[in-house]
């Protein structure tokens, strides 16, 4: 017998007994695919962090693991955009590895603001409230007259938002007016227009009594948030080659967004082979969401949105929190399920730490347009948290223009992408360092020889245990239709053709009730 040894050489002449270890036949079954994160964004702009601490100690395009919230405030700054992205991933997700980088944008881009001027008409207010991105705020002051007052409530409201350095923003006073408080965003960029100031979130919020805003200067999304799109594609080029299957993305323009969409498509290709999504939001009006369907088609994107119109449409009614960090709670939570079970649906699953007026419904009309269109919408179930309703990809057309649902659920890219990574894996570890011949070839036992029919059964059997996991069907149809075969051009190699039934999720029950009277 003519054993394939990998290390232990033939002309050995000292005497002793030598073993070598063989790891191919270790490992079994499908394997579980390794998951990672990468959150996208910027950091602060400011000179301090609320606290008086020192701003992050990264600088833009360095990538780093970010272990918890805490550290992500350390390296880009506490409030920062990716501070606050990293607080929503890890309110959902304490499990999957998650990296971050701060990309750099424009130098002369400007940081969105507000100006709060304060109304007083009584001389005691202890329990004003204000909502900033979501995050609840309690202030008051009070003084001889209700001009003291309204000083005194802007000089407490600016300390307390001060105090809270993981808002992303800072407040001054103003030095024009003492009882407006000037609020900014901590970072540059169109995205800081996102942030949202509003008196009242739930149906039982009451404002304190005798404290108004001034018409012209209260609550409502910060404005002025300026910049070029930013150098996404320097971005791109220090992420190393390592697999992220999560990137959450928080920039809406057209070309950030396209650029994004062909980094992933060329990581994806066969000599890359590493699979990966991006995660948006947005909390745009409804026509212009179904609108989006004409400028983005691809499966490597999946566009959530809040379960209503955003806050300018409907006086508030809209969410607080911003888009950037229903992005990343919806990342968390599908890299949470979709490492454990690709083909099992995302929906239902909760958002943790998004916030959802009452009020604030799609419709079932919307909800279903949506869903055609490419976008993933939420829900508010009956205890107010905000829920997935079904997760599907951008892609919903051909490259001919014709509709096409080959890639419409989150999870049929997920699991095909485990299948991938999972033969890969196997056949990998199975076969490292082997030669290769023709089926009938009479080797002998313990030769590293396969061929091409060990080589299918070695699928077959990988394909037993896909269907032992739930994610595949129809093993009869697959062994038929499995070809292996050695190339007629290149001698070192062979070719597989795998067609897997790929199991889908329950999402629609239709019952027709024929009753008898």
């Amino acid at each position: 017998m003519a054993i394939s040894f990998n290390e232990i050489p033939l002309n050995i002449r000292v005497p002793g007994v030598y073993s070598e270890y063989d790891s191919s036949q270790a490992v079994t079954g499908s394997g579980v695919q390794p998951f990672n994160g990468i959150l996208i964004g910027l950091k602060n702009e400011e000179v301090s962090n609320n606290d008086g601490t020192p701003l992050g100690t990264l600088a833009d395009d360095a990538l780093h693991v970010i272990p918890s919230a805490k550290h992500a405030a350390e390296y880009w700054g506490a409030g920062s955009l990716l501070h606050r992205q990293a607080i929503a991933w890890f309110a959902n997700n304490r499990s999957t590895p998650v990296y971050g980088i701060a990309t750099s944008i424009d130098t002369t881009a400007g940081r969105a603001s507000r100006s709060l001027q304060i109304e007083a008409a009584q001389t005691t207010i202890s329990s004003a409230r204000l909502y900033i991105a979501g995050e609840l705020i309690l202030f008051g002051g009070t003084g001889p007259d209700p001009a003291t007052t309204a000083v005194k409530c802007a000089e407490d409201l600016r300390t307390k938002i001060n105090a809270r350095p993981d808002l992303p923003v800072r407040a001054e006073i103003s030095p024009v007016q003492t009882d407006t408080v000037v609020v900014r965003a901590k970072f540059k960029g169109a995205v800081g227009d996102q942030i949202d100031i509003r008196e009242t979130l739930y149906v039982d919020d009451v404002q304190a009594p005798g404290l108004t805003f001034a018409a012209t200067g209260g609550p409502g999304r910060l404005t002025g948030g300026t910049g070029d799109p930013p150098a996404i594609a320097t971005t791109f080029g220090k992420i190393v080659d390592r697999n992220y299957n999560m990137w959450v993305f928080p920039f809406a323009d057209s070309t950030s967004k396209k650029a994004l969409d062909g980094e992933l498509k060329l990581r994806s290709e066969p000599t890359q082979q590493n699979d990966g999504m991006a995660f948006f939001a947005s909390d745009m009006k409804y026509t212009d969401l179904v609108a989006l369907n004409a400028t983005y088609n691809s499966k490597y994107l999946t566009h959530i949105c809040f379960p209503g119109p955003k806050s300018s449409d409907a006086a508030g009614t809209g969410s607080p929190t911003p888009a950037w960090e229903l992005s990343a709670a919806y990342a968390a939570q599908a890299a949470q399920s979709l490492s454990i079970d690709p083909a099992r649906p995302l929906q239902t699953l909760p958002l943790v730490g998004i916030k959802a007026h009452a009020t604030a419904r799609w419709s079932w009309e919307n909800n279903n347009g949506l869903l055609g269109k490419g976008i993933s919408p939420t829900y508010v179930d009956g205890g107010g948290n905000v829920r997935l309703w079904r997760a599907v990809t951008m892609y919903t057309t051909s490259a001919l223009g014709v509709d096409d649902t080959a890639y419409l659920n989150v999870n049929t890219v997920f699991t095909l992408a485990y299948i991938r990574w999972s033969v890969r894996r196997r056949l990998g570890l199975k076969f490292p360092r082997y030669k290769l011949a023709n089926d009938g070839t009479r080797f002998g036992r313990g030769q590293a020889v396969v061929t091409p029919k060990i080589i299918k059964s070695e699928i077959v059997a990988l394909f037993g245990e896909w269907e032992n996991i739930g994610i595949v069907e129809n093993a009869d149809n697959f062994v038929e239709d499995l070809i292996v075969e050695r190339n007629t051009s290149d001698p070192d190699r062979v070719d597989v053709k795998m067609p897997p039934d790929l199991v889908n999720q329950l999402r629609v029950t239709a019952i027709q009730i024929q009753f008898i009277v």
